[in-house]
């Protein structure tokens, strides 16, 4: 696994979202300018970062830590606030909408399966191209090597970045969903 982007939206106490992103240029390698974007990112130490399928994200984070020893103890605190919405879904929550074709490869409880349920009219379906984790290495991989240039390349570029919003944004708005179910 190579880091190459990240999307985060925070919330205020109001509700505002505000959002930062990152993505490598792609040429060199990404792993120390994401972990010091993402670092930057999330420059407090007090708040959740809200994750859905912890496992992975948790070991990106692992492996910076190693890569970058003069990162780990700000990497640590991110890693330390991590909070995984999958288990709370999972546990809690039964809906017919994450019964699907798709769900049979994914998994039920897949944050592509569980978005468009808890928060109807939101899914993945309207972004143009990269709309999957897997497609979206393939094309940054893509990109690295030439197969993409000018314009193309920067179509893809935008669409990696819209597709990357869109998965923590969806957190956001299940996250925001589970609170009003849990009224």
């Amino acid at each position: 696994m190579v880091p190459f982007q990240f999307s985060v939206h925070f919330s205020d106490e109001d509700g505002v979202l505000t959002h930062k992103a990152h993505l490598a240029p792609g040429d060199t390698h990404p792993a120390r300018a994401f972990a010091q974007a993402l670092i930057a990112a999330i420059d407090r130490t007090d708040v959740p970062v809200v994750v859905y399928n912890q496992s992975f994200e948790l070991g990106v984070l692992g492996a910076l830590c190693e890569m970058f020893p003069d990162l780990a103890d700000d990497l640590g605190v991110i890693v330390k606030n991590v909070v995984d919405l999958l288990p709370v879904v999972r546990n809690n929550v039964c809906h017919p909408g994450f019964i699907s074709k798709r769900s049979l490869d994914a998994g039920t409880y897949s944050i592509k399966n569980v978005l468009p349920a808890l928060v109807p009219g939101m899914s993945y379906s309207d972004l143009d191209g990269v709309a999957e984790g897997g497609e979206a290495s393939r094309v940054f991989t893509a990109m690295v090597f030439g197969a993409y240039s000018g314009q193309e390349a920067n179509t893809y570029r935008q669409q990696l970045l819209d597709y990357c919003e869109r998965d923590t944004l969806a957190m956001v708005e299940i996250q925001r969903a589970l609170e009003a179910l849990a009224a």
